[in-house]
């Protein structure tokens, strides 16, 4: 698991296409869809990753959070 969590150091990068995937769900085909979800549910499964998740910032103009 850590292996893949070095490839999400850049966690604004990596996460926010993945976000936008769910955001745009409707214009996503279902394999899309799950796809995004169980990478979102393999990361989610290490501490680490979920610490760094919480420590992120929210970018002020980003309109997937609103």
């Amino acid at each position: 698991m850590s292996y893949c969590l070095r490839l999400f150091l850049q966690l604004n990068i990596q996460l926010m296409p993945l976000l936008e995937t769910l955001y745009d769900a409707s214009r996503r085909t279902s394999n899309q869809i799950y796809m995004v979800l169980i990478i979102l549910l393999i990361l989610s499964q290490d501490a680490s990753f979920n610490a760094s998740i919480h420590k992120l910032e929210r970018p002020k103009d980003d309109v997937y959070f609103m």
